[in-house]
């Protein structure tokens, strides 16, 4: 992601104060499951440390690693909106 989709995204949290957000990090399938778990893990809490040190409070925002699924993984971080604490 880009910084700047990052500090729409923090603008955007502010805005909902009911909603808290659950990042999802994912590796690719290719090379060992393990490692690409634990890349997919730091990911997502690379991007929550980046909104929670930019002002998103930090019991709304959750980080997780996304275990590689079939061939066609992608490395990258969705999100999910939730309305309930987590």
């Amino acid at each position: 992601l880009a910084q700047a989709d990052l500090d729409e995204l923090v603008k955007s949290i502010a805005s909902w104060p009911q909603y808290y957000l659950r990042i999802l990090g994912r590796a690719r399938a290719e090379g060992d499951a393990e490692a690409n778990f634990r890349l997919a893990g730091d990911r997502a809490e690379a991007t929550r440390q980046y909104l929670v040190s930019h002002g998103v409070a930090d019991d709304r925002v959750q980080a997780e690693g996304v275990r590689p699924g079939g061939a066609d993984s992608a490395a990258e971080v969705a999100f999910e909106l939730v309305q309930r604490p987590f």
